[in-house]
């Protein structure tokens, strides 16, 4: 809808209901741009409004009489993207007191910055002595890269070994979030450069596992393992049977609800040695829910992947395959007190299973790409997930 000098459009997301406002918002065209939000508002009568403002060049006293009568409304709005002259204005005027406006993000260059690490969701770069920047790919959302800046600074507040989180910024196209430069190298650097101190850096990853789980976290902090599983499994049903899609959602209840975190992806690659000190540097996806699934995950990176992957944990990680195998044999075989390598294979064959589940589900959020949607339905879902679904049963009722 236009009218005047403005646009409005909504673009229906997971975190709420997405509006594109751009243009100029003055005495004349706010009630029309009123009546136009009404309208589409009555689509999605309950959900959180998020006003992006990246394309709004002015707003009235008029227009904000808009903002507030649909804050008042709401209860839940948040203006993102809010450029310097528009950020001012509700400043001034005490609305940044009352609601969520945040800045555009700043703009930014790369050029000549040293890479510190790689890995399956952007690039590290050094900006600076004291502060890092990590570099999204293109098909993250704004949305999901502030929701990693406020896990990080949730995880912080809760005790978690994580770097500061600081401001979203811009570089070409890709968004970003500057953190502390927490450390010299990742743990897994430090495993190749320091061969010698292999065993001591086993230790002190595995007893960085341990904490992070023991950290105390009110329930309901982040969304839990098994809500966010059967949100993803809407992507699968144009793959699915009508009854898979119901196994599918029977399995995501019998994730056991618990407030113990759940990183998602605590690889060496992830976590920066600080002296004496672990901490993480990436902070995505963390949920609630048993220890066991990230310990599946862990597999998923340092067991699995250099066997089935070797090219693409590489990069990731930024090490050789051989290295990273190494690494998960004695991560394991420490953190289970399992050393029969019979007995740590048959330990594996049950992460094996789970692994396969949360892949079945993963996939359907899209964030692998559809193309990997039949394959996975195919070979893990039929081939593994079904013909296994009482043993899984079992394993997830015996989760904590």
């Amino acid at each position: 809808m236009s009218f005047s000098h403005y646009n409005v459009m909504s673009i229906p997301t997971p975190d709420g209901l997405l509006m594109q406002v751009s243009g100029r918002i003055t005495a004349e065209n706010a009630p029309q741009l009123e009546e136009d939000i009404n309208q589409i508002r009555a689509e999605a009568p309950d959900a959180p409004i998020i006003i992006d403002a990246d394309d709004l060049e002015y707003i009235s006293s008029a227009g904000l009489r808009v903002v507030m009568r649909l804050l008042k409304s709401s209860g839940n709005l948040t203006l993102r993207n809010a450029h310097p002259e528009v950020y001012d204005v509700f400043e001034m005027t005490g609305l940044t007191e009352i609601m969520d406006v945040r800045r555009a993000p700043r703009t930014i260059s790369v050029d000549g910055l040293e890479v510190v690490g790689r890995g399956g969701q952007g690039t590290v770069y050094r900006l600076d002595e004291d502060k890092v920047v990590k570099l999204y790919d293109n098909n993250f959302s704004l949305d999901a890269i502030e929701r990693e800046r406020r896990y990080a600074r949730t995880a912080l507040v809760a005790g978690i070994s994580t770097a500061l989180p600081y401001d979203t910024v811009r570089c070409g196209d890709k968004l970003g979030v500057v953190f502390e430069h927490a450390g010299e190298q990742t743990l897994a650097r430090a495993y190749e450069q320091n061969p010698q101190q292999f065993n001591e850096l086993t230790q002190r990853y595995v007893q960085f596992v341990r904490d992070f789980h023991a950290a105390e976290v009110p329930a309901g902090t982040f969304k839990s393992v098994s809500a966010k599983s059967h949100r993803y499994l809407d992507g699968l049903a144009s793959y699915c049977s009508p009854e898979e899609i119901y196994l599918l959602h029977s399995l995501a209840d019998a994730i056991p609800q618990c407030a113990t975190l759940v990183h998602g992806d605590l690889h060496p690659g992830n976590i920066m040695v600080s002296g004496d000190e672990l901490l993480l540097i990436d902070m995505p996806d963390i949920s609630q829910g048993p220890t066991q699934i990230d310990i599946v995950n862990i597999f998923r990176d340092i067991v699995s992947a250099p066997q089935n992957s070797p090219e693409a944990i590489e990069v990731s990680m930024g090490i050789p395959a051989d290295l990273i195998k190494k690494i998960g044999g004695a991560f394991f075989s420490t953190y289970t007190g399992i050393t029969d390598p019979a007995q740590l294979g048959q330990y594996f064959q049950g992460l094996g299973l789970i692994y396969a589940l949360l892949v079945v589900f993963v996939v359907g959020s899209g964030g692998m790409g559809t193309a990997y949607i039949p394959r996975v339905v195919e070979n893990l879902l039929r081939g593994v997930v079904i013909p296994n679904e009482q043993a899984l049963r079992g394993m997830l009722a015996n989760m904590q």
